[in-house]
């Protein structure tokens, strides 16, 4: 065996022994500076903000009673229209997949529910091309406090596999306030680790080399 035929067959033989490994993460924004209204990242993830206004607040500090309150740190986007958005990628690229997150109104001025959107849109790239996508429903049925409650969603099974996530809203009855707020979403990051075989041959093979190569001097 030629030296570029080991070389390529080591290096086909160590890709092959990837272990593509999953860990859960919660992006619950208290890593965020308070107040930030720029592009941020979180949890090990890259957020993208579009429209006037978005911002992580902290509890309570928004608006007060007329505002969602869970208690913690939450990104909420006050104004429609309803391009407002939060577009989600992983930090120095790769796959994701998502299973849940809370999610509720950006506010209630005592007007029931016209400042609240029917429901939270979820729309998510897949890796190799296509999009999946989900929409859930906003409770606005307790008047001048419906869709302050945070509710938890959760995903289809269809978002895995995600190059990048768009959380934007829609149905409100004033089109210019279509706000939501979102906090805790739970996502799973796929990475590939080598396993131990890996190592052992990557050495094993460049012993090899080394031995070939000593020869052909030596020739």
């Amino acid at each position: 065996m030629n030296l570029k035929m080991l070389t390529a067959n080591v290096l086909v033989a160590c890709g092959a022994i990837l272990s593509i490994q999953a860990h859960a993460v919660t992006v619950d924004f208290e890593d965020v500076p308070a107040y930030t209204d720029q592009d941020f990242s979180s949890g090990g993830f890259d957020f993208s903000l579009v429209g006037d206004g978005a911002a992580v607040t902290p509890t309570g500090s928004y608006c007060g009673a007329q505002c969602p309150d869970n208690g913690t740190q939450y990104f909420v986007a006050p104004y429609g229209p309803e391009s407002t958005s939060l577009t989600m990628t992983k930090a120095g690229g790769g796959l994701f997949g998502l299973s849940s997150f809370d999610g509720a109104g950006a506010f209630n001025f005592g007007e029931g529910s016209i400042f609240i959107p029917n429901q939270i849109d979820v729309t998510g790239v897949l890796a190799g091309g296509g999009t999946v996508h989900q929409a859930f429903q906003i409770d606005k049925s307790t008047g001048s406090t419906g869709g302050l409650n945070f509710t938890s969603y959760a995903f289809s099974s269809s978002f895995t596999n995600l190059v990048s996530v768009r959380f934007s809203s829609s149905g409100s009855d004033l089109s210019e306030f279509n706000g939501f707020s979102i906090d805790n979403i739970n996502a799973t990051a796929v990475t590939a680790v080598p396993e131990p075989e890996t190592y052992a041959m990557l050495l094993a093979g460049l012993g090899m080399m080394g031995v070939i190569g000593r020869r052909r001097r030596k020739a």
